[in-house]
């Protein structure tokens, strides 16, 4: 055992070390793995504290996860994504599928009048309609806010407020530990406390 894994590990040191050496080649390389749709002009700008990463490059996040698996049917009917909710029911879902279900979503959003920038919040619990929902929002230039289903209605108007969210992708309701939780309510609530909610 030891002699099939030493090689591997003395490679992922030097990997390792290349790394902390040449941090701005290091990231380069890995993101030539990604699919950009505009390569950067520069890796990496510091600003004391702050770092701008891949200046001039243009990528999107939902391309990334699905189109690329889609395209010349390379993983099309391949499993994207397994989902078990608390009832125990289950689903698959293929990347073609996903593929589908985010361009609807996204689609339906646009309609709606979302543009690249505005933030979205997605309130909702973790499941493939979520998943959905993020990478729709990400494939229209979007900013998604996903906020955890049990907070109260107090604690999602304050990240509504701070991120200055136009639209909530939501449920009537989820289920935590055997128990049916109301989510719409609280969305109520918080279209009428938060008039700059468009949907």
């Amino acid at each position: 055992m030891k002699e099939f894994y030493y090689p591997y590990l003395n490679k992922y040191l030097q990997f390792y070390q290349f790394s902390i050496e040449n941090s701005e080649d290091f990231w380069s390389i890995q993101a030539n793995i990604l699919p950009w749709f505009k390569k950067w002009d520069k890796v990496l700008e510091s600003n004391g504290n702050f770092h701008k990463w891949f200046i001039g490059g243009l990528l999107n996040a939902s391309y990334v996860c699905l189109d690329q698996h889609v395209i010349n049917n390379f993983n099309k009917d391949k499993i994207a994504y397994y989902y078990e909710n608390e009832l125990g029911e289950t689903k698959s879902v293929s990347y073609y599928q996903l593929y589908l279900m985010v361009n609807n979503l996204a689609t339906r959003l646009k309609d709606l009048g979302v543009n690249k920038g505005d933030v979205i919040l997605i309130y909702m619990p973790l499941n493939i309609e979520a998943i959905v929902s993020m990478l729709a929002v990400a494939r229209l230039g979007a900013i998604h806010n996903v906020v955890f289903s049990g907070f109260s209605k107090n604690s999602i108007l304050d990240r509504i407020i701070d991120s200055k969210a136009k639209y909530i992708i939501t449920t009537t309701h989820t289920y935590r530990k055997g128990k049916i939780i109301d989510l719409k309510s609280n969305i109520d609530f918080i279209i009428n406390e938060y008039k700059d909610i468009k949907n």
